[in-house]
């Protein structure tokens, strides 16, 4: 995916302008070999996310001997020595006797007391010690999720947030059209589904109305899904459930914004809890 992009950004540069310049110092794409550093040298040009484009399309399409750098030894470690660096770490983190022992004993330790608020930090703090660092594959999956995020965000808050209201709005309405068609449980148990869904995604207080009447039920489930509380069990669709409200916790893109958090709580509403129509006491969702 990531080579088609650059291509396509590619191919719609070159079209109308002269390839870009990257970005100047930190943001730059590192240079491993001089088609590289030609790929990113200045240009005139405003547009740094086709130039990060460009530059990508270099390196992925580079052939292997031009961008391989040395290769470490590879030695495990025999558990006696002291490992490399570690006099480094100990000067800026200072393990614990309970840290060298968990060290010692697996090979590496992950203190849960350093951990970090993002990637950046953690790659930041690494370097300010001067100690080696990992690039791990969820640190790069992290890096081009955060480059999308707001074409994501977009897309959720302006197109997909109003189609699902235009659909849970419409599905309610042929629910009440059609009630007496259907059993009294399987009505109720749509008109809870449909009414606790568009309470999350349409009112940041409050419900919507239901279709066949007050329930309290509702009111009940809108509350634990804002707060997102503990996990408890409910009487739901026929049987007792555990749900796992926690869940509904804003988290990411979903809390910048109003909007992507009744979104996130609608959505994960209708993915996490089952509806039973016809096997309504049965295992099967």
């Amino acid at each position: 995916m990531l080579a088609a992009c650059a291509s396509t950004a590619r191919t719609t540069a070159q079209a109308q302008r002269p390839r870009p310049w990257v970005a100047p110092l930190d943001r730059a794409v590192p240079a491993t070999n001089a088609r590289v550093q030609r790929a990113v040298a200045p240009a005139e040009s405003d547009d740094a996310s086709v130039g990060w484009s460009a530059a990508l399309d270099v390196l992925l399409t580079a052939p292997r001997e031009e961008t391989r750098g040395p290769v470490a030894p590879s030695r495990p470690w025999d558990r006696i020595t002291a490992p490399r660096y570690i006099d480094r770490f100990e000067r800026r983190f200072a393990l614990t006797p309970l840290e060298r022992e968990a060290l010692s004993r697996e090979g590496f330790v992950v203190p849960e007391r350093l951990s970090a608020r993002s990637f950046a930090q953690a790659y930041r703090v690494a370097q300010r010690a001067e100690l080696p660092a990992m690039i791990t594959v969820d640190a790069v999956l992290h890096a081009v999720s955060s480059l999308h995020d707001p074409f994501v965000a977009h897309v959720e808050a302006h197109t997909l947030a109003p189609l699902l209201t235009e659909a849970l709005q419409r599905m309610h309405r042929a629910l009440a059209a059609n009630a007496r068609a259907l059993p009294d449980e399987t009505a109720a148990d749509a008109d809870l589904m449909l009414t606790v869904a568009r309470s999350l995604l349409e009112r940041d207080e409050g419900t919507v109305e239901p279709a066949l009447g007050p329930s309290p039920a509702v009111v009940e489930l809108v509350r634990a899904a804002r707060e997102a509380s503990p996990n408890t069990e409910r009487a739901l669709f026929g049987r007792t459930r555990t749900v796992d409200f926690t869940a509904f916790r804003p988290r990411g893109r979903a809390a910048t914004s109003p909007t992507l958090t009744r979104y996130l709580l609608a959505t994960t509403w209708l993915a996490q809890v089952p509806l039973n129509l016809v096997s309504r006491s049965g295992r099967v969702a």
